[in-house]
């Protein structure tokens, strides 16, 4: 009976309403919206492939840029070579 009564008290006094906070201070709206800045290059497209994943039989869909696709194929070189050089020992 007593644990009872302890549980309902916790319950009690846990659903009692959290403090709100006050709403965010608003942006005065005679400023207009920037445009976002255009880079003189030539906008990249995204490139969807599915690769397999570890451990499941369902491949999953990666979705990248062709720079993104190469800065993490550069990284996954590194962590290669690094994993070869120290002998599989972080540095």
């Amino acid at each position: 009976m007593f644990v009872s009564l302890a549980f309902a008290a916790v319950l009690a006094a846990s659903s009692a309403a959290p403090e709100t906070a006050p709403p965010p201070a608003a942006p005065p709206a005679s400023a207009p919206a920037p445009e976002p800045a255009r880079t003189a290059a030539k906008e990249e497209k995204v490139i969807c492939k599915y690769e397999a994943e570890t451990g499941s039989r369902f491949s999953k869909k990666v979705c990248m840029t062709p720079s993104q696709m190469k800065a993490r194929r550069d990284e996954a070189r590194k962590a290669v070579s690094d994993i070869q050089t120290n002998g599989g020992i972080a540095p």
